[in-house]
C-alpha cells in the first residue's frame, strides 16, 4: 500500500490497535511510502503504521 497518495488530504483511517479497532479522521501531514501515515486530528499528531491499517477513505471538502 503506497501511502504517499494520501499526503495533503483529509482522510478517515480505520486501524487495528491492541484494544480493538479504532478510527481517526484527520489531515495527512506526511507518510514514508509503505511504512506509516502521520495525520493531524484535533491538534494531535497520530502515527499509524501501515500494517495496522484496515481501510482509508478520502474525505472530500
Amino acid at each position: 500500500m503506497n501511502l504517499n497518495q494520501y499526503v495533503g488530504k483529509t482522510v478517515k483511517v480505520i486501524y487495528a490497535s491492541p484494544t480493538g479497532q479504532l478510527h481517526r479522521t484527520g489531515f495527512v501531514e506526511s507518510s514514508n511510502e509503505r511504512m506509516a501515515l502521520s495525520l493531524t486530528c484535533d491538534g494531535e499528531t497520530v502515527i499509524v503504521p501501515c500494517y495496522r491499517i484496515i481501510s482509508i477513505e478520502t474525505i472530500e471538502k
